[in-house]
């Protein structure tokens, strides 16, 4: 089972290097929803051959998931292509999801590379809005609120005597603050959050004469 992985990507690299020697030499050519089917499968493979390195030892082979679920996640993208699957944004959604799932595995793994919550979360973010881009006023919105959440967990993130990541905040407000911003300015639901802000900051203007100024 420890070469298992080495077997599965040896194929692969045949499979792929035979496939291009016969397109050289013009003896097929890959087109139709049959080469589409073979060339998911096979970068599945690849995947499924990373992922097996992984799960063989999760410690020392972390880094297998992201080539892993990259290609996993790329060869469903080619198959469900090749079926016309729609809509189309979820197939890159799918794609993108999968290269920021592997960074998540990482972390998960070992909850000491908190790094990799960074591009994780940027990555779902990014696949986010690739699945709203159709809603222009949201996609934004999502991507800064996504940013925004992404570098909160950085901060929140924490494990028992390690040092606090309180630089993440700084990033955090300034991603939250653009979703504001854009959601207030160009995004879904201007109509509404604005008067709800002016009526928020009229009742903390209220609240804080009568009760604070008061007891003064």
């Amino acid at each position: 089972m420890k070469t298992a992985w080495r077997v599965i990507l040896g194929i692969v690299l045949v499979l792929l290097g035979a496939l291009a020697l016969l397109q050289n030499f013009g003896q097929i050519r890959f087109e139709g929803t049959i080469w589409g089917l073979v060339f998911g499968l096979i970068f599945a493979g690849a995947g499924a051959g990373f992922m097996v390195s992984f799960f063989q030892n999760r410690q020392t082979n972390w880094w297998a998931t992201i080539p892993g679920l990259t290609l996993l996640g790329l060869g469903v993208m080619i198959v469900l292509g090749a079926l016309n699957f729609q809509p189309d944004e979820l197939l890159a959604t799918i794609f993108l999801g999968s290269i920021g799932a592997s960074f998540w595995l990482v972390y998960f793994t070992d909850r000491t590379r908190w790094w990799a919550i960074i591009p994780g979360g940027v990555l779902v973010s990014v696949a986010a809005l690739v699945l709203v881009e159709s809603a222009e006023n949201w996609a934004v919105v999502v991507l800064f609120g996504g940013m925004a959440a992404t570098f909160a967990l950085v901060a929140l993130l924490t494990l028992p005597g390690e040092k606090q990541r309180t630089w993440a905040w700084y990033p955090a407000a300034v991603m939250a603050i653009l979703a504001v911003i854009m959601g207030i300015t160009a995004g879904p639901l201007p109509g509404i959050i604005f008067p709800i802000l002016l009526i928020a900051a009229g009742l903390v203007m209220v609240g804080y004469t009568v009760f604070v100024k008061r007891s003064t």
